[in-house]
């Protein structure tokens, strides 16, 4: 009889956990282009950490374009305050600098708008396809 509750109790708890929405936050798809002192930055990492809950990211393109992505599987951010902030993706254990050296406008806004250096706040509350991530 106690395996049998037990196994209820399991199938039950299988169900709720995989029936349960991917995130408690209203997620918004976000798209856009990044500028460095109108320059687009290609090969960087833009960061949007929400006030609270979970870091979207996403690596420049051609152009400086980006595609925000939430989870592995769903791309977007959260809607509500947050802070924008720049990095350079990581290789074998160290930052991939040759983009940087080879275009002073990276390293310099990786500088000034790192996570340490000065993020830039927003608010973020609806889906966008073309936001303009422009930074001075």
């Amino acid at each position: 009889m106690f395996h049998y509750l037990a196994s209820i109790a399991v199938a039950m708890l299988l169900c709720t956990v995989g029936c349960s929405p991917k995130s408690p936050y209203e997620i918004v798809e976000l798209e856009g282009t990044l500028t460095y002192k109108g320059e687009p930055l290609e090969g960087v990492i833009v960061h949007f950490r929400p006030s609270t809950g979970r870091e979207s990211m996403a690596t420049t393109t051609a152009g400086g374009k980006f595609v925000m992505l939430y989870t592995y599987d769903l791309d977007g951010v959260q809607t509500g305050p947050g802070e924008f902030f720049l990095s350079l993706p990581m290789s074998g254990g160290g930052v991939v600098g040759g983009k940087a050296k080879k275009n002073p406008a990276i390293a310099e806004a990786i500088r000034k708008y790192s996570m340490n250096g000065t993020p830039v706040a927003v608010q973020i509350t609806e889906s966008s396809r073309d936001y303009k991530l422009e930074l001075k």
